[in-house]
């Protein structure tokens, strides 16, 4: 029989003896073998790491990564980016073009604004009943270089405010050389006979001027008798005997207004009309006036022209006398 210890120290021969490391473990120094060869075949399988990368990404996402995919949303990013800056480009060419014409226009606003174009001409006066044209046109003190664009009006309307006979003003263009002041008058109530002049008045008390002798012939009535008047142009009087008669001329009925050409205002209490045909109709207070009116007006009616004097203070128990009494 033949023997195959030969063979056995063959295959002994032609293999590689394998390194072995003898590791101690603890104080007792017992030993394990370790394969250095399996070892480093383990750590350096890039097939592996591969295949466990596919592995894991199959896992996160269902599919392996595709490079054809990450081409496309690069090229989307692209699009998307060359958008924005055209958007850009284009927001910054109108930026330019508003700024541009804002400029060019305000260079030529200033340049109109500074020249002589649309000089005033003409100043037209709109609303005068009282006052003159001339006194009005006298208190507008125009600059020579004025034009439509570049005049006082502030200044305008101030100085004409100042007029105690000037309720409201406006001072408006009229293109293409017309400067139109338009004014509204305080309406005068009353004329007042201070003992020395006559002043106009209007419904508040505040004294509008002094009149002059050739206008003291009109149809508003004169209040007369007030004690301790001195009128200062555009003030409104402190006169309770004044401010009370007024407030009869602008209470009573139309009717009896008609036919009152004075009232006296030596007190409040004594506050007394006269009409044309000189009959005196003792007021009072200024209360009760369209009662007061009709009651006025019923006695004339009655007595006609005999009756002199009407005592209309109290409407319950009025009084009156005639020529014969």
């Amino acid at each position: 029989m033949a023997s195959n210890s030969h063979r056995k120290s063959e295959r002994s021969a032609s293999s590689k003896p394998r390194k072995q490391v003898h590791i101690g473990v603890g104080s007792s120094g017992r030993k394990g073998r370790v394969d250095i060869e399996s070892h480093r075949a383990a750590i350096k399988d890039p097939a592996g790491d591969r295949a466990k990368g596919q592995r894991r990404a199959r896992t996160a996402g269902g599919r392996a990564p595709d490079r054809r995919e990450s081409a496309a949303a690069r090229a989307r990013r692209e699009e998307r980016e060359a958008r924005k800056r055209e958007r850009e480009r284009q927001t910054r060419r109108r930026l330019l073009v508003i700024v541009g014409t804002v400029v060019a226009v305000a260079v030529l606003v200033v340049g109109v604004y500074r020249s002589a174009l649309f000089t005033v001409t003409d100043v037209e006066i709109v609303g005068t009943s009282t006052l003159s044209v001339q006194s009005v046109l006298g208190q507008v003190d125009l600059p020579e270089d004025a034009t439509l664009l570049r005049y006082p009006r502030t200044a305008i309307e101030t100085a004409l405010a100042a007029d105690p006979w000037i309720a409201e003003v406006s001072v408006t263009p009229r293109f293409p050389s017309t400067l139109v002041v338009e004014i509204t008058e305080r309406e005068a109530r009353a004329l007042v006979d201070t003992g020395f002049a006559f002043w106009y008045v209007d419904g508040e008390g505040r004294f509008l001027g002094e009149a002059s002798l050739e206008s003291t012939d009109t149809v508003i009535p004169v209040v007369r008798d007030v004690p301790g008047l001195e009128p200062v142009p555009g003030e409104v009087t402190g006169s309770e005997s004044l401010a009370n008669a007024l407030a009869i001329l602008g209470g009573i009925t139309p009717e009896l207004s008609e036919i009152v050409r004075a009232v006296s205002a030596a007190s409040v209490n004594e506050a007394t009309l006269v009409t044309g045909s000189s009959v005196e109709i003792m007021v009072g207070e200024a209360t009760q006036l369209p009662e007061k009116s009709t009651l006025a007006l019923s006695i004339m009616a009655e007595q006609g022209a005999d009756v002199v004097f009407i005592d209309v203070r109290s409407i319950e128990r009025p009084v009156s006398r005639g020529l014969g009494r």
